[in-house]
């Protein structure tokens, strides 16, 4: 793209290291793209923003934050493979952001390749409707162009760049492919007409025109009702220029994207483009450049000016100034004076902004809050440390920063083993952090065994009457604990941990305090035994708690979340409720609300039954058709899992499970064996499961 627009003088090449996007070490040294690159360029008079996402299920935190804050997207699909299980994950998280998509089927020059194949499994697997647009030509074996189904042309391509696009007759096709094309173009026809009643009514009278179609194809990608599927290949330079003329034709400009919506004083507000008042998302933090930190942020209304003060309300509307306004272009960047509604733009100064964190001007009285963005759990971890033990605490502070900037990281500081432990989404994933640490921070690292990350719950609600009665302490404290799904992410506790981010399935604490029979209780008693006044004086309901000794019990109670009673792993899909309670003037100090936090949710735990989950893992295989028996029979006996599909195609076939991570571990060089090295396996996260009582007992007592 960047080389048909102007931008480069020649193309980059993935294997050769040159691509623009893909400018870290370790994207050129393994050719797969790690950390979503933005730039901006021109075509045919239009301002795009390009944002280049990973297709690596690892990075899929990447892919999660930058489609939320874009208005299209081009969807690249391997023609020879179909649709996998990573094209399924972005599909679902671009639906989740109501995202438009065009679709380009890649490698159309190999010979496995199957357009029809792809539809089919669009149709299938996403119940969408793909508008084909092309049909691609071959010469003597060799993809040499396409045929426009819009204006019933050819397109051929004249050297070896793609850059000479020659326009030809029909009649320069064979009658194999002209009778493709026709028939291809009916289908089109007929999907518009079943998808847009004033286009079927043009289509019976057959007085509609290629401009008819095209402005039919943008009102049903516009609205999600329909995908353009155009053809080529990257590698051969062939097809990429069609491929911008639909951003422009059929994607939507910011100014007709929906409002941003988000809430001001419990109160839903939104932020249009025509909207003067600044609004903006922060939606990525790169933090180790020779410019400092830098915050790339989406403006969805008003501007934003060099120098100029912004408040982020995510932030308790802590206020930053701008250093730097900046223009991307991949790893480069130029000094801009302003930036309006609709660019993607980087800023610096703002040392206290995070993913997902909304930017507004200082004077805006309207303190909206867009909804940010939510990682997806991490399923491996393993411990970390220095080489140099005199550089622990070098570490802590890098691994502070890469967190931030790429927030489905965590770490944490184990105080029993005295070890630092990263959680991230795959091996690959955990890999490239210690790569980075040592490539942008100039500091060695070691990696411990990859383990999986499980979590822990409860096996039913309950309530808890705990109660500290001593001497000189005293708190009495009732707390319910409930099973929810997906809770909300935990509120101003980004950091409790070195920066630990928390996931959406974590188990969260309320302050509730609408009950107070166990205050009514505790005075009744203290008056039934001739108690003095002052003892009845000193008590309090606990809602009286003052906000610093309030928040102290919050946040000890959310911390003794994350580590369960069976083997210290974090709790998911709880709620914890302060019901009632009583604390005393005089003896509830600081530790004893540590104390009870801690001890209180332990015993909460006892009561309620603690069971082990296990993150359970979308796996697909693709492998001859010969070794379909012998993963089928592994996978379902062996390895607890279930087969949900097999697909078969060109005598290669598609295997879609789902299996405990715990039983992947290490199955790439099974794989390797058992398909003699051509067979290829995905993973991605589908949702954490009671692991069942053998394996709890065997896990426990490990």
């Amino acid at each position: 793209m960047l080389f048909y627009c102007g931008a480069l003088a020649a193309p980059g090449n993935v294997d050769e290291g040159t691509t623009v996007m893909d400018y870290l070490p370790q994207e050129r040294a393994r050719g797969i793209t790690i950390r979503a690159a933005a730039i901006t360029f021109g075509w045919q008079g239009f301002h795009i923003n390009l944002i280049d996402t990973p297709g690596h299920v690892d990075f899929s935190g990447e892919v999660e934050r930058s489609l939320r804050v874009m208005d299209g997207g081009v969807l690249v699909v391997d023609a020879t493979n179909g649709i996998q299980t990573q094209t399924k994950t972005v599909w679902q998280q671009a639906e989740k952001f109501h995202v438009p998509r065009v679709i380009f089927l890649n490698k159309m020059d190999l010979h496995s390749a199957s357009a029809d194949l792809t539809l089919n499994q669009i149709k299938k697997f996403f119940s969408a409707t793909p508008l084909l647009l092309q049909v691609p030509v071959f010469s003597q074996g060799y993809l040499s162009g396409c045929v426009d189904l819009i204006k019933m042309r050819v397109l051929k391509y004249t050297d070896p760049l793609g850059g000479n696009i020659e326009i030809l007759d029909l009649d320069s096709l064979n009658s194999e492919t002209l009778t493709i094309a026709k028939k291809a173009q009916i289908d089109l026809l007929e999907n518009l007409s079943s998808l847009d009643d004033e286009f079927a009514e043009k289509y019976l009278s057959n007085s509609f025109t290629p401009q008819d179609i095209l402005l039919t194809i943008r009102k049903l990608t516009v609205r999600m009702q329909g995908y353009p599927i155009l053809c080529g290949s990257a590698l051969k330079n062939r097809g990429v220029q069609p491929v911008l003329d639909a951003i422009i034709n059929f994607l939507p400009s910011p100014a007709e994207s929906p409002p941003a919506e988000g809430k001001y004083m419990k109160n839903d507000i939104s932020r249009s483009h025509k909207d003067h008042k600044l609004c903006a998302l922060a939606y990525k933090v790169i933090q180790n450049t020779p410019r400092g930190p830098l915050v790339y942020a989406r403006i969805y209304s008003g501007k934003i000016k060099h120098a100029e003060a912004l408040k982020n309300t995510s932030r308790q509307n802590k206020v930053e100034k701008v250093i730097k306004l900046l223009r991307v272009r991949s790893d480069e960047y130029v000094e801009l004076n302003e930036a309006n509604a609709g660019d993607v733009i980087a800023i610096g100064g703002l040392k206290e902004v995070h993913s997902g964190d909304t930017l507004i001007n200082k004077a805006d009285i309207e303190e909206i809050i867009l909804p940010g963005v939510k990682m997806p759990p991490p399923v491996f971890f393993c411990s970390i440390a220095a080489e140099d033990e005199g550089k622990e605490k070098d570490l802590e502070e890098v691994l502070k920063g890469i967190i931030r900037e790429d927030p489905s990281f965590s770490a944490r500081f184990d105080e029993e083993s005295g070890q630092m432990f990263v959680t991230g989404q795959g091996e690959l994933h955990l890999e490239i952090l210690r790569d980075r640490i040592l490539s942008d921070y100039k500091l060695k690292t070691r990696l411990g065994e990859m383990q999986v990350a499980y979590r822990e719950s409860v096996q039913s609600e309950t309530e808890l009457l705990y109660e500290i009665d001593q001497i000189d302490s005293y708190i009495c404290l009732k707390l319910k604990i409930s099973k929810v799904q997906n809770n909300i992410e935990v509120d101003n506790l980004e950091e409790v941990i070195h920066g630990e981010k928390f996931d959406s399935l974590l188990a969260k604490a309320y302050f509730v305090a609408t009950e107070n029979q166990v205050y009514r209780d505790k005075i009744e008693k203290i008056r039934e035994q001739d108690g003095k006044r002052e003892d009845e004086e000193d008590l309090a309901h606990i809602s009286k708690l003052n906000e610093s000794y309030k928040g102290k019990l919050m946040q000890g109670i959310q911390m003794a979340l994350l580590r369960g009673p069976l083997m210290g792993y974090p709790l998911i899909n709880l709620k914890v409720e302060i019901m009632d309670g009583i604390y005393s003037r005089s003896k509830t100090s600081m530790i004893v609300i540590n104390k009870a936090a801690t001890f209180s949710i332990r015993e909460l735990m006892k009561k309620g039954g603690a069971m082990l989950y296990e993150p359970i893992m979308n796996v697909e295989f693709e492998v001859s058709d010969a070794c379909i028996g012998e993963i089928v029979s592994d996978i379902s006996s062996n390895r607890r899992g279930m087969i949900l599909q097999i697909n078969k195609s060109n005598m290669i076939s598609n295997i879609s499970t789902r299996v405990p991570l715990k039983e992947m571990l290490g199955y790439t060089s099974i794989l390797r064996s058992i398909s003699k090295g051509v067979g290829t396996m995905t993973m991605s996260f589908h949702s954490y499961e009671y692991v069942g009582k053998d394996v709890e007992h065997n896990l426990i007592n490990k």
